[in-house]
């Protein structure tokens, strides 16, 4: 006998079904890219408008400019006493104000609130300490609705920042990914493996140009690679493209070297495709977490720019079989053998003709991995191997709630925000690919 679904079991898968099918998911994805910009004056202790002494001023907004910013005023030309205010340490809280705007979630992510720590759960007593400095139960306005860690900070202002830090690695990772995948995809569906032809000679020596490159630009250059890491995100991105130059430009030299000594050589066929294809599958095989794993012992700090490098330097390999594929099919087509005829260039076939009628696969993949992406460093963070640990991630959120299992919210919580994310964007990829098998 086949067994009954229960009720519940069919009304969520039926639920999820209509969500899909439904014309919402586009617009809870720039909600949630929105929030994650705006995660500054939306999560935040500081107020966003405030009236004190000093006049009206916006701690909230001033702080994105100058975090560490002191004022100092006097009341009067008559005033000879300076009075100082240093935003990064007052209780605004407690600062006397005319009026005051609070931002919707009147909690950092980052200063924990003392007289809620360890764990306090979202429907449980809080406290506060008013103006007279007496201890009492806390205002709506200021509760902690999805309670707060050991250390007392809040927990949707963690999500909320955290937001930030999924969507950008995840975001920043695909595009490192797509350019790699997409490039080393194209030219291997379009040469294959007889449609590029070369001197035996420059074909030897652009072997031994193409290692001699990756030598000198990741074995020698490792500790350009470690500074660049530990700098940030943008410097490790100019030291990772520097690095893929050097390589390039040693095999084209070599190559021209041959040209020039071995001018009356026998032509033989380089089979881009093979070469692509064994280095793509020697990336698939490899663990990003073991990765990680060694990248950690061997750089003195952890930071985000190195898990998105890693993450995008890891994850092309399915963005490059879709536009190998792609390209396979399209190298065939009549306009592209009237273009070859014609004498343009292949760069110029590539990049103008072919891989514009080619990216509508390509983008559905990349819409995957953005989500699987998002995926990776919150299994990295939850191991605790990810982005530095003073840095608030969804996964090191979850790792938190380890500590102690009655803090339900720790792990609900974040587990949700990471559920819906994957879920949107796995959704708005199947609705790129559904759309694309429209077309055809």
């Amino acid at each position: 006998m086949k067994r009954k679904k229960s009720a519940n079991t069919f009304i969520g898968r039926t639920g999820l079904k209509l969500f899909q099918k439904s014309n919402l998911i586009p617009f809870f994805v720039i909600f949630w890219l929105v929030l994650a910009i705006l995660a500054d004056v939306i999560a935040t202790d500081r107020p966003l408008a405030i009236k004190t002494e000093q006049g009206v001023i916006y701690p909230a907004f001033s702080a994105i400019l100058n975090p560490h910013r002191i004022d100092r005023y006097k009341l009067g030309s008559e005033d000879k006493q300076e009075r100082i205010l240093d935003h990064d340490h007052v209780d605004w809280k407690q600062l006397p104000n005319d009026w005051v705007i609070w931002a919707p979630v009147p909690w950092s992510h980052e200063k924990p609130d003392v007289y809620n720590r360890d764990f306090a759960a979202p429907g449980g007593k809080q406290k506060i300490k008013s103006a007279n400095g007496h201890m009492t139960d806390i205002p709506f306005r200021f509760r902690h609705l999805m309670g707060t860690d050991r250390l007392g900070r809040d927990l949707m202002a963690m999500l909320i920042h955290g937001s930030r830090i999924s969507l950008k690695i995840g975001l920043l990772s695909t595009l490192i990914a797509g350019l790699i995948g997409i490039l080393l995809g194209a030219f291997s569906g379009y040469y294959g493996n007889d449609r590029l032809r070369l001197g035996r000679g420059s074909y030897i020596l652009a072997i031994f140009g193409f290692l001699i490159g990756l030598f000198w630009a990741f074995i020698s250059g490792s500790p350009r690679l470690n500074a660049g890491f530990e700098s940030g995100l943008f410097h490790a991105s100019i030291q990772i493209f520097l690095s893929f130059a050097i390589t390039a430009v040693c095999t084209i030299l070599a190559i021209l070297a041959g040209k020039l000594f071995f001018r009356q050589e026998v032509r033989v066929s380089v089979p881009v495709d093979q070469f692509v294809q064994r280095f793509s599958e020697v990336f698939s095989s490899m663990p990003k977490i073991l990765i990680l794993l060694t990248l950690a012992a061997v750089l003195k700090d952890r930071s985000v720019g190195m898990v998105i490098a890693i993450i995008g330097l890891t994850g092309w390999t399915g963005v490059s079989r879709y536009t190998r594929a792609e390209l396979l099919r399209i190298r065939e087509l009549p306009y592209i053998e009237a273009a070859r005829m014609q004498g343009i260039s292949v760069s110029r076939i590539i990049f103008r003709h072919a891989l514009p009628n080619a990216m509508g696969p390509v983008i559905v993949e990349l819409s995957f991995l953005v989500s699987a992406s998002i995926l990776a460093e919150s299994s990295l963070s939850f191991l605790g191997i990810g982005v530095p640990v003073e840095v608030s991630t969804w996964g090191s959120i979850l790792s938190e709630g380890r500590q102690d299992l009655d803090a339900w919210w720790m792990v609900i919580f974040p587990g949700l925000a990471i559920f819906m994310t994957v879920y949107l964007f796995n959704a708005l990829g199947r609705r790129f690919r559904a759309s694309q098998l429209s077309r055809r």
